[in-house]
């Protein structure tokens, strides 16, 4: 049973993604025919912005440092079966989001013009999280003697308060079997 109009606007409004169809055409030209009415929530700017315009309405809001990339990547899938990117925008506030295109290709018409269906999606906590993370990845430079770290400002801690700084474990302290009979050979 398909919903009704009532219901399927309600749906978009409310859903944690903007809805959007997009025509490709061969000779390179393209066109926003469709995006949903809840993209003020995610892309900070009402869907009538971006209806009937190209893909340049996306690049104006895109952050500088992604716009290069987010263009090379929509001219080069006009043959793919889907299309994934990641890009910053920055909306009417100045605040930085970080989102994602996912769609796929819902029909291709004789003359080759591409008509695409997707989502996009806010996926800002994703890369704080991952920005997050990757602060206790790569190389640590720790002491070969003391075991100390040396952290961002060049100052060397200890290890146990270099994790309590950069993440959120709780540090336990106990005693390896080894220490234990080299430190305290009477308990052993």
């Amino acid at each position: 049973m398909r919903p009704n109009e009532e219901t399927l606007d309600f749906l978009l409004n409310i859903m944690p993604a903007v809805l959007y169809e997009y025509i490709q055409n061969r000779d390179g030209t393209n066109r926003i025919t469709y995006i949903s009415p809840n993209s003020k929530d995610i892309l900070g700017y009402p869907s009538n912005r971006f209806i009937n315009k190209d893909v340049s309405s996306f690049l104006e809001i895109t952050h500088e440092e992604d716009t290069d990339r987010f263009e090379k990547e929509d001219r080069e899938t006009i043959d793919d079966s889907y299309f994934t990117t990641e890009a910053r925008i920055i909306v009417p506030t100045k605040e930085i989001r970080w989102i994602r295109f996912r769609s796929k290709p819902a029909s291709k018409s004789p003359e080759g013009n591409v008509t695409w269906v997707g989502c996009i999606v806010d996926i800002t906590q994703l890369k704080q999280t991952q920005a997050e993370l990757k602060q206790l990845r790569g190389i640590l430079p720790l002491c070969s003697f003391c075991k100390k770290i040396r952290d961002d400002q060049g100052y060397w801690t200890q290890v146990d308060h270099y994790i309590e700084e950069h993440t959120e474990a709780d540090i336990s302290h106990s005693i390896c079997p080894e220490c234990m009979e080299e430190k305290y050979p009477e308990v052993d």
